[in-house]
């Protein structure tokens, strides 16, 4: 039970991590374009 918790949390903060990279390329992308 604790290992799958565990497991879950990870799973989480992955996912979380992912998304904030997504949106910071997203941000730098707007940017460039916005400086052009």
């Amino acid at each position: 039970m604790l290992i799958e918790l565990t497991t879950e949390q990870n799973n989480r903060d992955e996912l979380r991590r992912l998304a904030d990279q997504r949106n910071t390329t997203a941000a730098e992308q707007l940017a460039e374009l916005t400086a052009e």
